[in-house]
């Protein structure tokens, strides 16, 4: 019976089609796209904070139309805030520690399995990125992609290659949602197939590793909601002792 699933081995390869634009083009897609989701998110944060500031702050105006605000009242309400993220923080954080522990288990899962290839002693070092380049004696430059191992499935008419994570470092730069949607939806038809060819054992191997990728996206999504509970407390800090001055925009916005 033939097997429905093959390993290859991971490795630093040259890319000799490589110029300066692609690969700052890959190094930006890597980095940049991270930083902008936390910026929306914090940005995000900082207007909804100023919303429940200008709707629960009360307002004072003299006689002569000069708004007057209480300090201590800013500070009260800027202590929730910072309770409410230190709370997110706290509870997400025991969530990412739980996905981190399931993550290191389904790879000691598979390197028990493929203990007489490559795979069991590949482990990526974190000091290497993902797209990398050094300048060589002439001047010109050489450029370096770093490959993990992939498992290659095998079913009727197509493939289904997916990279194999080994550190959190790859939890930034490999497809993680896109390698869990293409195994979520293609589950069942690597079933029926391991199925037809009696090959059940293969299946454990596939369920495995899109178990492995769940972990690495509900990590991911813990990470952002621990980011949102630090961008209240800095938001909370922001607003208790400098929305008095922060007024006349807020009352702009709202």
């Amino acid at each position: 019976m033939p097997e429905t699933y093959f390993i290859t081995s991971g490795g630093l390869f040259k890319q000799d089609n490589q110029n300066a634009f692609k690969y700052l083009s890959k190094w930006l897609w890597v980095h940049i796209r991270r930083i902008l989701l936390y910026m929306i998110i914090f940005i995000g944060c900082f207007a909804i904070t100023g919303y429940i500031f200008f709707y629960c702050i009360e307002i004072n105006f003299s006689d002569q139309e000069i708004y007057q605000i209480k300090l201590n009242d800013c500070i009260s309400l800027g202590s929730i805030f910072a309770t409410f993220g230190s709370a997110i923080i706290s509870f997400l954080s025991l969530t990412s520690a739980h996905q981190l522990s399931g993550f290191q288990e389904k790879i000691s899962v598979l390197n028990e399995k493929f203990a007489k290839s490559e795979f069991s002693s590949w482990k990526r070092w974190d000091f290497l990125p993902r797209f990398s380049r050094e300048r060589l004696i002439n001047g010109k430059y050489q450029y370096f992609v770093l490959k993990n191992p992939e498992l290659r499935f095998y079913m009727e008419n197509q493939n289904i290659v997916i990279p194999i994570p080994s550190v959190e470092q790859d939890f930034k730069d490999l497809p993680v949602l896109r390698s869990w949607f293409k195994m979520h939806r293609k589950r069942k038809s690597y079933l029926s197939y391991v199925q037809t060819q009696s090959r059940m054992a293969d299946f454990f191997i596939w369920d495995c590793l899109m178990k492995l990728y769940q972990n690495i996206v509900i990590y991911k999504l813990s990470q952002l909601g621990i980011w949102i509970g630090t961008s209240y407390i800095i938001n909370s800090f922001i607003y208790a002792f400098f929305y008095i001055s922060m007024y006349p925009y807020i009352d702009i916005l709202f």
